[in-house]
């Protein structure tokens, strides 16, 4: 490494040269040093030159107490700026501040500007405009659109969009150049655009719902005097078997392995049992009987029951529209007992039959993760279920 001069345009420069070697190249760099013989000799005076003019305004009394207020309290944008107007009204100078704060020259000058234009306002950080958005809202409304449209009606071979699917269509129409699925995510979500699951939906066809409705909230909201409202219906077949579920079962075997919950799904029978009951709706009450099979005939020997087991008593019984419930015979049988008054349901709408709740909290608690034996445990289990009952 040495110092060589060249002469450019009359003036003599001085070049700091390294030389170094590339294969068999001997190649140089230079690093300007100066010239040899400064042009303008005169040095500038210290402390000579223009003064630094960047100060904030007067500060009156309350805004020097409001600014000292304000470094106290948590806001860390007011209370940095707070600090800085405070500092130049004593005059220091921007670089004096720089220095002390740890803070660019540019926040600085913004703070003092911002106090001389506006005064203690200037506390209050207003909205930042942010980044740009990488994508358009013309792009964001192509997005929402094709996700509102069936994958069947692009000539899609699927009938469901997915978060992969939905990207790689977008970027194959050349709507986007290229998109994360995250940021897709975020576009639809601000596109008020959820993926849900479909339910299905009950409804009654039956031309006199309203009627019959009018008359079942009449009787559940209050019993006419002198008698009981009860809600029957039949489970239907319940077979003697080890039903699936959920349970609390050792996590690892132990010889280290993991264990596994199971119920095996080619499994022997060991009975059927038939499930009646009928629920009174304003004491909760259940009333019930299990047998071998069902038909018109068991319903009847069922109301019978229901008769002996509650005296003196007028029962208004919600029934749905199952053939053994319209049947003649058992039609005939309400028509001989005038205590018993038959109230049926609309058709299709067994979400007004109080008993299938009931029913519900049976398979929930008496029959997932059971394994009976026999018919005769089920059928214990089964009676001895609910606190208030009546097996009949």
């Amino acid at each position: 490494m040495h110092v060589e001069i060249y002469t450019i345009k009359g003036r003599q420069y001085k070049y700091q040269v390294m030389n170094y070697r590339v294969g068999g190249k001997v190649k140089h760099h230079k690093n300007y040093l100066g010239p040899v013989q400064r042009v303008n000799p005169v040095q500038r005076k210290k402390g000579a030159g223009r003064k630094p003019s960047v100060f904030a305004r007067a500060v009156t009394d309350d805004e020097r107490a409001q600014l000292q207020a304000v470094t106290r309290s948590n806001n860390a944008f007011a209370k940095e700026r707070a600090a800085i107007i405070l500092r130049s009204s004593s005059k220091e100078t921007v670089k004096q501040i720089c220095s002390q704060a740890g803070r660019e020259k540019r926040s600085v000058l913004a703070a003092i500007h911002a106090f001389n234009k506006s005064g203690i306002a200037c506390l209050a950080q207003g909205k930042r405009s942010g980044r740009k958005p990488v994508f358009s809202s013309e792009q964001r409304a192509l997005i929402i659109q094709e996700l509102s449209t069936s994958p069947r009606a692009l000539g899609l071979r699927f009938t469901t969009w997915s978060l992969p699917k939905l990207r790689e269509h977008i970027i194959s129409k050349k709507i986007v150049n290229s998109i994360s699925i995250e940021t897709l995510r975020q576009i639809i979500k601000h596109g008020n655009k959820k993926f849900k699951k479909s339910r299905k939906w009950c409804f009654s066809n039956d031309p006199d719902f309203a009627k019959k409705k009018l008359v079942i909230d009449a009787l559940k909201a209050n019993a006419p005097p002198g008698s009981v409202v009860l809600s029957f219906d039949e489970k239907g077949k319940t077979p003697v078997k080890h039903f699936e579920g959920r349970a609390w079962v050792c996590d690892r075997k132990p010889d280290g392995k993991n264990s596994v919950y199971k119920v095996s799904a080619n499994q022997k029978v060991k009975g059927l049992v038939d499930y009646l009951a009928a629920k009174d709706i304003h004491s909760g009450r259940v009333y019930h009987a299990c047998y071998d099979w069902k038909n018109a005939f068991i319903v009847i020997d069922f109301f019978e029951r229901l008769l002996q087991e509650i005296p003196d008593k007028t029962l208004y019984v919600l029934v749905d529209c199952w053939s053994a419930h319209r049947a003649a015979v058992t039609r005939a049988f309400a028509d001989l007992n005038s205590r018993l008054k038959l109230v049926f349901l609309p058709t299709n709408a067994s979400w007004m039959n109080n008993v299938e709740r009931y029913f519900s909290s049976v398979e929930r608690d008496v029959l997932r993760n059971s394994d009976f034996g026999s018919a005769r445990e089920l059928v214990d289990a089964l009676f001895a279920y609910p606190e208030l009952s009546t097996a009949i």
